[in-house]
């Protein structure tokens, strides 16, 4: 079942794409969007032991990344 179960997260939950160049990532949380930020992040931390093997998923948790730092505003 957690063979199935833990890629489907990634098929069913995220949309990836490329802008400008780099990696962008929504993460589909379901919930209130103020909090997005972490609902996002917390979804996709059980997948980061496994970037440094995978190069796609490397760029999906870029990605996120990116989408964060344009979420937060800057000073």
């Amino acid at each position: 079942m957690f063979e199935n179960c833990y890629p489907n997260t990634l098929d069913t939950t995220v949309d990836f794409q490329v802008k400008e160049g780099r990696p962008d990532t929504f993460v589909i949380t379901g919930d209130i969007n103020a909090m997005w930020l972490r609902d996002s992040a917390a979804q996709v931390w059980p997948y980061l032991p496994l970037c440094k093997q995978d190069e796609p998923l490397r760029l999906l948790i870029a990605g996120v990344i990116n989408r964060h730092t344009r979420c937060i505003p800057s000073a």
